[in-house]
């Protein structure tokens, strides 16, 4: 099971007496599953969730609106945020964190970025030759990932971070794609064809970032067909077999890559096969290879 998909099971949880589709897919869904609880009697440090990550020993990082970091081992949390030493962050409302291949972790939050070391569980600062990496760091962030082929990219600022390493661990290089203005708090970063560039959705288009032959990156829109209106937000990008799923603000998008057509969908009042909200959160797409759709009015599958 994918982080993505655990994060859609516990929203699953929470909402699905809200949910518009029918009893039946409701209980065939949540019968697969074996349900547990976490909350904050159970040490949980705060109730208002941003992100869940799963790390490459199993650990899950919590990111939560308010109460900083929590690492859960399924008995245990331990809790980083700006109080506690000597790992203090830069803030407690954490966005997004991902792991990068040399056992680090980085933390964004509106404050800036922190670097923790998952072995010593203490900050560090990666070595660079490159003089303005604590400057960015330093600026607020939004999201970060690892892509296929190990680079952290990084929302920061207004400006998109490609941070390439070397085999130490090192940094290497840093390359800037600049401007980037989203009008939410959430900026997905997907590396869809696994092939070390970015999906992003901004401005009137969603691009792929690509690192031109001068090192810098150049962002080109996907496809004429998916132009987006200026007061859409684009939550989170979903690959199932030819197709790219599309979470927005104002529904969802169906881009079919073969015959370059979009297909949108949207709360319907009435209409019990619409999706449950035109706000959609994130999907993601099952091991059974169901589209789990997150919304503000529970699951859809």
């Amino acid at each position: 099971m994918t982080q993505r998909f655990f994060i859609l099971c516990l929203l699953f949880i929470t909402d699905i007496s809200n949910a518009g589709m029918s009893l039946c897919a409701q209980e065939q869904f949540l019968s697969r599953y074996n349900i547990s609880y976490i909350t904050m009697d159970d040490g949980l440090l705060h109730d208002n969730i941003n992100h869940i990550y799963k790390d490459k020993l199993g650990f899950l990082w919590i990111s939560t609106a308010g109460g900083g970091l929590s690492r859960y081992d399924g008995y245990d949390f331990i809790h980083f945020n700006t109080n506690t030493t000597p790992v203090s962050l830069h803030s407690n409302f954490i966005l997004s964190v991902c792991e990068d291949n040399f056992k680090r972790l980085w933390i964004v939050s509106g404050e800036g970025t922190d670097v923790l070391d998952l072995e010593t569980l203490q900050l560090t600062t990666p070595a660079s030759g490159v003089d303005h990496v604590e400057n960015i760091l330093n600026e607020p962030s939004v999201n970060v990932v690892n892509d296929s082929l190990g680079n952290v990219w990084l929302y920061s600022g207004s400006s998109l971070y490609k941070i390439g390493f070397e085999h130490n661990g090192d940094i290497a290089s840093v390359s800037a794609l600049n401007d980037i203005h989203i009008n939410d708090f959430k900026c997905p970063l997907e590396d869809l064809d696994g092939d070390g560039n970015i999906w992003i959705g901004y401005g009137r288009h969603i691009c792929k970032v690509y690192t031109s032959e001068d090192g810098t990156l150049e962002a080109k829109p996907v496809s004429s067909a998916l132009e987006i209106d200026e007061n859409l937000n684009v939550h989170a990008f979903c690959l199932k077999e030819n197709e790219v799923w599309v979470a927005t603000n104002r529904g969802l998008l169906r881009y079919n890559r073969n015959e370059e057509v979009v297909k949108h969908y949207y709360y319907q009042r009435g209409n019990l096969r619409s999706i449950s909200q035109s706000y959609v959160s994130d999907i993601v797409v099952s091991a059974d290879k169901q589209l789990i759709v997150s919304t503000l009015r529970g699951i859809n599958v």
